[in-house]
């Protein structure tokens, strides 16, 4: 959308009065994967959704809420207040721009939290790429943060963000902390984990996570038209 102009804009938005927005994150994904892994992914499902449906789609928000993992070099948390502030308001701006509807795309699953009360709203559809397609690609086992789904998606968009060489399953905190015993907000990565990977990377696949991408973005398509033509 940034590279349309003004004019353009309204003449968009009086054919279809719809805008994809996608939030990310920007934060450790293991020795593996590149910080910007949460924020590439939502971004570059946006593109594809909108060449598929002709909706608008506004720049990515790069940085999320990743306290969790803000002890980890190169981590950029926003505070949960003004997390929660900056997606108002955004979408406050949108809709003063006649945008009735809005599609998230969200690339990282602790941004959930904060924005609660947002993504309830009647006209939002939010929508996070590793709840469509259960255990088709990976068991559970592989399917957490850094593991073999996200980093295989991940080379399907690029395969320079994985570092094949340095892939690394999980590797248990020594801190002897009880994660379950912990309340979410209470949680950091490195009482888990040492190497900021919560579970097995070992069966990344660059040729399923293209499966995967085609199989997200035709769920994404579908669950879409369904949102607009309620």
């Amino acid at each position: 959308m940034e590279n349309i102009t003004y004019c353009n804009f309204k003449k968009r938005i009086d054919e279809c009065s719809a805008v994809i927005f996608p939030i990310g994150a920007f934060e450790q994904h293991g020795p593996a994967a590149t910080l910007g892994t949460d924020y590439y992914i939502a971004s570059y499902l946006a593109e594809q959704i909108s060449e598929r449906t002709n909706i608008m789609y506004i720049p990515c928000l790069p940085f999320g809420y990743s306290v969790i993992h803000s002890n980890f070099p190169g981590t950029i948390s926003l505070s949960k207040k003004l997390y929660f502030d900056i997606i108002n308001s955004i979408i406050t701006e949108l809709e003063k721009n006649n945008v009735s509807k809005i599609i998230i795309i969200n690339g990282h699953g602790g941004n959930i939290r904060p924005i609660k009360r947002i993504i309830e709203h009647s006209n939002i559809c939010f929508l996070q790429w590793f709840e469509l397609i259960g255990n088709k690609y990976f068991e559970n086992e592989h399917k957490s943060h850094a593991g073999s789904e996200e980093l295989s998606l991940l080379a399907a968009i690029k395969s320079e963000y994985v570092d094949e060489e340095k892939i690394e399953n999980r590797d248990p905190s020594k801190m002897n902390i009880v994660w379950k015993e912990l309340q979410p907000e209470e949680r950091k990565t490195e009482y888990y984990t040492e190497n900021g990977v919560y579970c097995y990377a070992d069966k990344y696949s660059k040729e399923l996570g293209q499966r995967i991408l085609a199989d997200v973005v035709d769920i994404m398509v579908e669950k879409i038209n369904i949102f607009l033509n309620a």
